[in-house]
């Protein structure tokens, strides 16, 4: 965990209040659907977590839907993937979680290197030790993969749907 950043163990469901002018009145053709987003009665449930520094500032940790809990440890994929990103011969990553039947989940990374770098078993290696000390020394990439690129949604997220079906072996 970085400097002056509060542990994940903190980060919540992020909810607003309802009463803003845009707020939707309903889901079309889908009225379950509106009520699971306002279930707790006056507030919409984004579904995205975050928390709130001791300064007021919120910070982002990705979608709940998108965690990856191995051995028993919530992590956040975007959260990994930002530490990734600051190895000196990364210039991308992207997480997921596969099954595992010891751990529950375990995870991938697929990795786009600086130009000029070239892929090697040792730098997967090298990879793995700077997210154990940088991260934490017990969630780890089990794998690392090489990719020219990481694909991207148009909204700039890393596009985890893609990366699954390259490890499934399916079309993106």
């Amino acid at each position: 965990m970085r400097k002056g950043r509060k542990p994940r163990a903190d980060a919540g469901e992020l909810a607003i209040q309802k009463g803003w002018p845009a707020l939707m009145s309903r889901v079309w053709k889908d009225d379950q659907r509106y009520g699971e987003y306002f279930r707790s009665g006056s507030w919409f449930v984004t579904g995205d977590l975050a928390y709130v520094d001791d300064d007021g500032y919120f910070y982002y940790q990705g979608r709940g839907d998108d965690l990856v809990k191995i051995a028993g440890v919530v992590v956040s994929p975007s959260e990994l993937e930002e530490i990734l990103r600051e190895h000196p011969s990364i210039s991308d990553a992207g997480i997921i979680g596969r099954s595992d039947p010891l751990k529950g989940n375990s995870i991938k990374a697929f990795i786009a290197l600086k130009p000029g770098t070239p892929p090697s078993e040792e730098l997967k290696k090298e990879i793995i030790g700077y997210v154990r000390s940088h991260f934490s020394p017990r969630i780890v990439p089990d794998e690392v993969e090489f990719r020219p690129r990481i694909p991207r949604t148009n909204e700039g997220q890393v596009n985890r749907r893609v990366l699954k079906a390259w490890e499934l072996g399916l079309p993106a």
